[in-house]
């Protein structure tokens, strides 16, 4: 067996470990922003290129939905053939189909950008906590994951502000399509920087890489993408379906998971099950379930109050799909003369495609009852979610090796998606069955209550955490040794 080279060998500056670290949350803000840029832009792409509704508002889905179906697949990925690789791949490509995005002329070039963009943006993000844990010496990496932590969060709440900025200046005269250009250049930079910089992890030559399990990827693609588009604002009958898909898939991936535990094969399970050994990353990724359910739940209801309760009109490109706004509406019980209840005459405006667009029938001077209230409780919720973005990831990932954090950093992004996809899903629902006679207050109080236990059960799951718990390898402090003496460890 090939000598490990020791870390004292490998080591970089600290110069190249901050310029690595530069780029990467560069690039994750570039993969992480474009969930959110393009709904801005979708009125006048809608206006261009001569879309329905329905199909302007696949534009956006199709990237949350490529992205979050292929983020395991992606870390898996990155830990089998190391994170810079699978960065340089995901990057390429990436910037590739932003191109062919932004010169589309038809929605199924568009779409098929799209789609390829959210899975090459699945196989960046976890890739740079990977590189925080490799290059990284220990005292840097508390503050580099919050790093990471607050450039994902700040990438999605930025991201129509970014694309209404490119929008306004008319960026180099493109239109809708300077949006997507704009990765061009980020682009590029990154894939200059990574190939030039001193990474110091290399794939050890003359061994091979675990394979990956292709069914089993298959089987938990399908599951994801049954799972988010089940909540995602589709008819009763199709969500239907799409639970039993998810059932099927997911009962698959667990039986086939199994069989390759206990069976000598070349072959390990896509999600070790050692992952979930260490107290940290299990609780860390059940708060995940419960916070983003609370989060997207809270956020999707109090856009429907701020338009049913308050005449407030939405902003454009809401982080807010608003097909799940459509389907809240929709739910909505039916008088007897058909309309639905708590539509009103003033309620009955056109819902734009950048998370609606709507007249204020009240006026501008008109005082709404409880809107200051609500800016004072919004704000401290969203102080708070700040204060716990920021290390939730850093502790999390204390108990996790080198060698699984893509992988681990992929199963709690997918948690996150999850839980806001069924968040917004139930609690939408829930607050659409309780309007009935325009007591949007009524059932905004409802759905706050809801949201107010799951992030209270979330507290009470964050005294089971174990800040600095976390198994400490060989030589931390300094830069890695060889990424082939990393996948060689065993994982468990």
């Amino acid at each position: 067996m090939t000598a490990a080279v020791s870390r004292d060998d490998a080591r970089i500056t600290d110069g190249a470990a901050a310029a690595l670290l530069g780029v990467g949350l560069l690039v994750l803000f570039m993969a992480t922003v474009d969930v959110t840029i393009a709904n801005i832009a979708l009125p006048s792409i809608q206006r261009d290129l001569g879309l329905t509704p329905g199909g302007a508002v696949w534009i956006a889905e199709a990237y949350a939905l490529s992205f979050a179906a292929c983020l395991i697949p992606g870390g898996a990925l990155g830990d089998r053939v190391g994170p810079r690789a699978a960065m340089l791949t995901g990057i390429s490509v990436f910037t590739l189909a932003s191109v062919l995005v932004a010169a589309s002329s038809t929605l199924s070039v568009l779409l098929a950008g799209r789609v390829f963009q959210g899975a090459c943006a699945a196989m960046i993000v976890p890739q740079v906590t990977a590189m925080v844990k490799q290059i990284l010496p220990l005292s840097w990496r508390t503050r580099a994951l919050s790093a990471v932590s607050a450039t994902s969060v700040a990438a999605v709440l930025l991201g129509p502000l970014v694309g209404g900025g490119l929008l306004s200046i008319d960026a180099w005269g493109l239109g809708w399509r300077a949006v997507f250009f704009v990765n061009l250049p980020v682009g590029a930079l990154a894939i200059l920087v990574l190939s030039s910089a001193p990474f110091p992890a290399r794939p050890r030559s003359g061994e091979k890489s675990d394979p990956l399990d292709w069914m089993g990827l298959a089987l938990l693609v399908i599951a994801i993408t049954a799972a988010l588009s089940a909540f995602s604002g589709q008819a009763l009958p199709t969500t239907v379906v799409l639970l039993g898909v998810l059932g099927a898939a997911f009962a698959g991936f667990l039986a086939r998971q199994r069989h390759l535990l206990h069976r000598a094969s070349a072959l390990r399970p896509i999600v070790d099950p050692d992952l979930f050994s260490g107290p940290n990353f299990r609780w860390g990724v059940i708060i995940q379930l419960f916070g983003q359910a609370a989060i997207g739940g809270f956020y999707l209801c109090l856009t429907l109050y701020l338009q049913d309760g308050l005449d407030c009109p939405a902003p454009r490109g809401s982080p807010v799909g608003p097909r799940r706004v459509r389907r809240a509406r929709r739910d909505r019980p039916r008088d007897g003369a058909g309309r639905r209840s708590g539509t009103t005459a003033h309620h009955q405006r056109r819902l734009g495609h950048g998370g609606g667009v709507h007249r204020d029938v009240r006026g501008p001077g008109r005082r709404r009852p409880g809107a200051s209230l609500l800016v004072i409780t919004s704000t401290l919720a969203a102080a708070g979610l700040g204060l716990c973005a920021a290390p939730a990831l850093g502790v999390v990932l204390t108990d996790i090796p080198t060698a699984r954090a893509a992988t681990a950093t992929a199963v709690f992004a997918v948690c996150q998606q999850t839980g806001s996809a069924v968040g917004t899903g139930a609690l939408g629902t829930l607050y659409a069955q309780l309007t009935d006679g325009g007591a949007a207050r009524t059932a905004f109080c409802a759905t706050v209550l809801l949201c107010a236990i799951l992030t209270g059960a979330c507290a009470a799951f964050a005294f089971r955490l174990r800040p600095g718990a976390g198994t400490v390898e060989p030589g931390d402090g300094a830069a890695p040794t060889t990424e082939g003496d990393l996948h060689a460890r065993p994982a468990r």
